[in-house]
């Protein structure tokens, strides 16, 4: 199994077994990273005039 594919499963385990919502829970993350991954995004800052109708919050 690929990191990524570890990554995802773990994910998607973590998204199941969510009875409460985010802000309740209690994730006991370290700040220190366990894992030699580094996720870069990149966003265009025109398109932030989307992003009310493209979530539905707007």
């Amino acid at each position: 199994m690929s990191l990524l594919d570890d990554i995802l499963a773990h994910n998607r385990e973590y998204v199941e077994d969510q009875n409460t919502g985010y802000v309740d829970t209690d994730t006991k993350c370290s700040k220190m990273p366990s894992r030699e991954m580094a996720i870069v995004t990149c966003m265009d800052t025109r398109l932030v005039n989307f992003l009310e109708d493209s979530m539905d919050i707007g």
